[in-house]
């Protein structure tokens, strides 16, 4: 189990990557296809492109209309499903769990996590941190009763 550190970037940073440039650690405000290939910022030209966000900020990247272009209707309509909802819980002290990452089963509460690595200072102190993520089908069922209102 892999929890990169705030910073998109940790998932492309692949060793075998020959024939392909990475833009890493720096901020892109927009993307847009000019001819025969994806211009990013504007200036950064390149043949492909792999956003790793969420639709609704693809869709901040994008010119009005872009992603209903790329996407199929269905793929736009179901990616809210694919949400989770996260809380994360600070401790002054460690709990002294058994256990660092548990899954759970038949209930809506799917992950439980210690992320204290994350949080921690360079001497290792600080709180102990857990996340508890829920499951998606629960998180869509919140999201249409929310949009029912």
């Amino acid at each position: 189990w892999y929890v990169g550190r705030p910073d998109m970037g940790s998932f492309v940073l692949l060793e075998d990557t020959k024939g392909l440039t990475r833009l890493c650690g720096k901020e892109v405000s927009s993307v847009c296809w000019k001819e025969a290939s994806w211009l990013i910022n504007g200036e950064d030209e390149v043949s492909s492109l792999i956003l790793a966000l969420p639709v609704a900020q693809i869709r901040a990247l994008l010119a009005p209309g872009s992603l209903e272009e790329l996407l199929p209707k269905e793929t736009l309509d179901k990616d809210f499903e694919k949400g989770r909802v996260a809380a994360a819980f600070a401790f002054p002290e460690s709990l002294m769990l058994p256990f660092c990452l548990a899954f759970v089963k038949d209930s809506p509460i799917s992950l439980v996590l210690n992320d204290t690595s994350r949080t921690s200072g360079p001497d290792g102190e600080g709180p102990e941190v857990w996340v508890v993520q829920t499951t998606t089908e629960w998180a869509a069922d919140c999201k249409k009763a929310e949009t029912s209102e």
